[in-house]
């Protein structure tokens, strides 16, 4: 029966043989669908990552935007922190200082008997290159191969490759390349940092208040909405950021822009709003005297966006809020950042503040609301007078860089001090002899969050802080140094809440790299606040820092213009 069928199949063919030639065709066609697919899957739908010719490169499944990237041929596993492999060296000539280690993770196993090895390397300054950098190796038995398009760009600098290190132009892992740009709607995502570490020990201890809530689902991973460090005390706003946790572990990072945004910052909508047509808008301020790294504002407070319309309409969808009510809680939020850093007759009345559309609301494509302040109403703080000392054992000839944005110095700051010290701490730079260094300006880190310190009647401030500059082991004459300029800046209230920055705080805020490097470094900030009545706070432990040998010392306070 079955061989009648096809004969008359055959019959049928010869009749009409334009259905064979459809047939033929169809073949054709998906013969050639096949090999399209295969190659989407081999090359993620982009010529730009050849395979190697030594080392076959992952299979990568790609088939929408939200369908995760699979690498194939590799396990990805929980970071395995390594001993030293000796794959990167401190060059021996050059700046040595800056190089200050690796730490080596397994992060991954190969189907073809190897491993995929993360490093991490350290610095201690912010170089040209960053605080750090991010390289990844295939290892197999005696030779690591080093991922070009994997790693971060290398220098030569401050550091090399052992000889046992090779690198592969070719061999690609494509779930570790995240965009750098990610558009939703009238959203932009902009990757603010190169790969960064959240698995040590170290990290997760910093880390371990952040909040972390997926947001939607990306080729590389889930997109997570991370937020940190309240901005203000009463908790209205938070400094956040999106990250993608890639396969290895590592995390990038975005910062969240509209696109409507023009590059003088004015906004490219059909306002409702005519008054704001030309003004120009900036995120409110990550906090304090700090840049931060791809942090921006969030409100937390949903009741700041009570009572809010519609000021602008545009056509991706998002929407941008503002209120033209005195008394609503996001124009006291925006007026009260506004006072930050003016005194007086330099503060116009929230009227003002008001009639100019001096804050708006944006909701991001994800859901977010971001604030943004009118640059007329931008708040003035900075990272002011801090001072620095040095005491070396003998007259030593000195280099000094801080990780900020310096807008004043003395000496002339330009790309770094340097000069020679001495003993009783004169310093002598382009033949002028100076007592000290200063500077003012934004620390590259984000600003800490104050939750601890002194609350104390204005008239006991100064004799506290005092007291307590003794503790931290500040000589006679910094401690005199510090109280004439700080104390006319005092506020006149009822109280004063007076709390330090100091350590690892200070060095994310604003690294300090000394060249030699120094024995002893004490880095204290004052951070205060003017107070109508006492609060609840936790008391601060200071620290008694030790003086021995080539000693470094810097004094600073949160500058309120």
């Amino acid at each position: 029966m079955e061989e009648q069928v096809v004969d008359e199949q055959k019959k049928e063919d010869k009749k009409n043989p334009s259905r064979l030639i459809l047939l033929v065709v169809l073949v054709i066609v998906l013969a050639l669908a096949t090999l399209v697919v295969v190659y989407a899957k081999k090359y993620n739908q982009d010529d730009s990552v050849p395979t190697s010719t030594s080392t076959p490169s992952p299979t990568i499944s790609v088939t929408a935007t939200t369908e995760r990237i699979v690498d194939q041929g590799v396990r990805w596993i929980s970071p395995q922190k390594l001993g030293d492999l000796g794959l990167i060296v401190k060059n021996s000539s050059g700046d040595t200082d800056s190089y200050a280690g690796t730490t080596y993770y397994k992060v991954g196993e190969l189907e073809s008997d190897g491993e995929v090895i993360l490093a991490q390397v350290s610095m201690n300054w912010p170089t040209s290159i960053g605080y750090g950098q991010f390289f990844r190796f295939i290892h197999r038995g005696d030779n690591y191969s080093m991922l070009t398009k994997n790693s971060d760009r290398y220098t030569g600098e401050y550091f090399s490759f052992a000889t046992n290190v090779s690198q592969d132009n070719n061999y690609v892992f494509a779930s570790l390349l995240a965009d750098n740009v990610i558009i939703n709607g009238d959203t932009k995502l902009v990757k603010t940092d190169g790969w960064q570490v959240y698995f040590s020990d170290e990290a997760k201890e910093a880390t371990k208040d952040r909040e972390k809530k997926a947001i939607a689902q990306t080729k590389w991973g889930s997109l997570d909405l991370t937020s940190d460090k309240q901005i203000d005390s009463s908790s209205s706003s938070k400094v956040a950021s999106y990250t993608i946790k890639l396969n290895d572990s590592s995390e990038v990072s975005y910062k969240s822009i509209p696109k409507f945004m023009r590059d003088d910052s004015t906004l490219d909508l059909s306002w409702k709003v005519e008054s704001a047509q030309e003004n120009s808008y900036n995120q409110v301020a990550s906090g304090g005297c700090g840049l931060g790294s791809g942090g921006f504002p969030i409100i937390s407070d949903n009741s700041l966006l009570s009572g809010l319309e519609t000021a602008a309409d545009n056509a991706g969808g998002s929407k941008l809020l503002y209120s033209t009510d005195s008394e609503s809680k996001i124009n006291k939020f925006g007026y009260e950042m506004y006072q930050m850093g003016r005194e007086g007759t330099q503060i116009k009345p929230i009227s003002d503040f008001v009639a100019d559309t001096g804050i708006v609301v944006w909701e991001d494509a994800y859901g977010q609301y971001i604030p943004y302040l009118y640059t007329e109403y931008a708040p003035l703080v900075e990272c002011g007078k801090p001072v620095v000392y040095l005491y070396p054992d003998s007259e030593t000839p000195f280099e000094v860089k801080v990780g900020a944005n310096v807008t004043v110095s003395e000496p002339s700051y330009g790309s770094g001090w340097s000069g020679t010290a001495k003993p009783s701490g004169q310093l002598i730079v382009n033949g002028k002899t100076y007592p000290n260094l200063f500077w003012e300006g934004l620390g590259w880190g984000v600003y800490p969050q104050i939750n601890s310190g002194t609350v104390v009647a204005a008239k006991d401030a100064e004799a506290t802080i005092r007291s307590q500059l003794q503790y931290m082991n500040l000589n006679d004459q910094e401690i005199t140094d510090f109280m004439e300029f700080w104390s006319p800046k005092l506020p006149k209230s009822n109280y004063v809440r007076i709390s330090w920055i100091y350590g690892e705080e200070m060095d994310n805020l604003a690294p300090l790299y000394v060249n030699p490097k120094p024995d002893s470094v004490i880095r204290v900030f004052m951070d205060f606040a003017a107070l109508d009545e006492i609060v609840d706070i936790k008391s601060q432990q200071l620290p008694k820092f030790e003086r021995k040998g080539f000693t470094v010392v810097e004094w600073g306070g949160l500058l309120v213009k």
